[in-house]
């Protein structure tokens, strides 16, 4: 299956435009501490135990910082050639079944 970047860059791409997409997965920030502090006050862990559980399903047993999602997009931006390409920016998070 074929990215929405990759069919928009099939179209524009013959005319030198590139399309990419960067696509980062939960990044560490204030937005995630207050979902882990929800997630920790009905269960009664701490919100620790609650960022540890979360963080535990991916590749990488952690958060995405949010200056790895600023050099991406700047490494991105260096590469000419890069057309059609969605770049995973998640530390291998996998979705829960």
């Amino acid at each position: 299956m074929r990215s929405a970047a990759g069919s928009l860059a099939g179209e524009v791409g013959p005319g030198g435009v590139t399309v990419n997409s960067l696509s980062p997965g939960s990044v560490r920030g204030p937005r995630m501490d207050r979902n882990f502090r929800l997630t920790a006050e009905p269960t009664g862990c701490t919100v620790e135990e609650a960022e540890h559980a979360f963080a535990s399903r991916a590749a990488l047993g952690r958060l995405v910082e949010e200056d790895e999602v600023a050099r991406a997009l700047v490494a991105m931006l260096a590469m000419p050639g890069l057309c059609g390409a969605d770049i995973d920016l998640s530390a291998g998070m996998i979705a829960p079944a």
